[in-house]
């Protein structure tokens, strides 16, 4: 069944009736309205006026809102929903190079290889080589650094895992990417090593993966930036999803005022993504806390705070676990932030104390352990939240 989407801007999820002031803009009649209204859960009609629902009801009471300018289009049963949120994204924009294209997410190290070999039979010396793979690649010890300069001496090769954990580089890369041979691991963040000794062998994940995501996005043009935010929020519209909280590896000033210039037609909260170095948390190069307001930023919805601790272990193979253990915090604003860094936290000690949020993520076997508040609540904190804005309905 085809679902048209009514997105509206900066009103609560309950959509409850109201007495307006003049005609509607716009009215949906005969459809099937999911209202998110727990008291009235659907509807056959809606009113619109400027950028706002301003009521919901059978087809003949809002018809009789109707004025002589109402513009009215006839559902024909069609479905009408609120935009979606996507709770969690990563904006990280490579610079220019090859990307490879494979036939499966999930390619054989056999397959990458002899992709990698045909790209750079092709593509300049010096040009990058980009590749995404799944865990059968990013598992296997022997795709390192040394099995890339094999096959690509001349040009930079990364190779990332699709699921975000797990990058692999050559000795190319590792000189553009400022990774020295026996670079410490950062907090939070691991780089494999040479058996015997502290030489790095191109292998490395999880949070030792944001400077060299920075370093690459850090090369790419403004005008660049701009232009993908753009096709990706077309890209969000498409799929009735009308608000997202991102997570670039651009400095969140940069990419709070690249969100401002690209005037997207959907919401975002951008989320800092601080590095770390060996000793901590390295707050230098974000000098705004993500609850900085910018237009095109979405904005907090007031609520208590939850607080919640998960752990990430290592249960190999699955390729989602590589990362050390570690705990995360979740919350609704900044209240959650001021929560989870009262003080310190003893739980993440390394973290200091910061208005900067922490990053919720969770990944592998093990279920978040609740500290504060019930299951319930929990569930509530990470709960979608929805911006709504009309556009593109008919």
């Amino acid at each position: 069944m085809r679902t048209i989407l009514a997105v509206l801007l900066g009103f609560p999820v309950s959509i409850a009736a109201q007495t307006p002031q003049a005609p509607p803009d716009l009215i949906l009649l005969n459809g099937k309205v999911f209202t998110a209204d727990p008291a009235k859960p659907s509807a056959e009609a809606v009113a619109i006026r400027g950028d706002r629902i301003i009521a919901t009801g059978s087809s003949v009471e809002i018809g009789q809102r109707a004025g002589a300018k109402t513009r009215r289009i006839d559902l024909q049963g069609r479905t009408v929903v609120p935009g979606f949120n996507d709770a969690h994204f990563h904006f990280d924009p490579d610079p220019e190079g090859s990307k490879l294209e494979l036939k499966t997410m999930e390619p054989t190290w056999a397959e990458t290889g002899k992709a990698i070999r045909a790209e750079v039979a092709q593509a300049p010396a010096r040009r990058w080589i980009f590749a995404e793979v799944g865990s059968d690649v990013v598992m296997n010890p022997d795709v390192n650094c040394f099995a890339l300069d094999r096959i690509a001496p001349n040009h930079p090769v990364l190779i990332r895992a699709y699921y975000g954990h797990g990058y692999i580089i050559n000795s190319k890369a590792m000189r553009l990417l400022q990774i020295r041979d026996k670079e410490p691991d950062p907090v939070g963040g691991y780089f494999e090593r040479v058996g015997g000794s502290k030489r790095i062998n191109g292998r490395f994940g999880e949070y030792a993966e944001w400077k060299p995501s920075r370093i690459l996005a850090n090369q790419v043009d403004d005008e660049d930036i701009v232009k993908r935010l753009r096709a990706l929020a077309d890209e969000a519209v498409r799929y009735g999803i009308t608000s997202m909280q991102i997570m670039s590896s651009l400095s969140v000033d940069k990419f709070a005022r690249l969100l401002a210039k690209a005037d997207l037609p959907i919401r975002v909260r951008a989320i800092s993504f601080s590095m770390t170095t060996p000793q901590g948390r390295d707050l230098s190069l974000d000098t705004k806390a993500s609850s900085d307001r910018t237009r095109g930023w979405a904005d907090q919805r007031p609520g208590p705070a939850r607080r919640a601790t998960g752990r990430n272990r290592r249960p190999e193979p699955n390729p989602f676990c590589r990362a050390r253990n570690f705990s995360a915090a979740l919350g609704r604003g900044d209240a959650a932030v001021a929560l989870a860094h009262r003080g310190g936290n003893s739980r993440r000690p390394w973290l200091g104390r910061s208005t900067e949020p922490i990053l919720e993520h969770h990944a592998g076997d093990d279920s978040p352990v609740q500290s504060e508040g019930s299951r319930d609540e929990r569930a509530s904190s990470t709960s979608l939240y929805f911006w709504f804005r009309l556009r593109g309905i008919c």
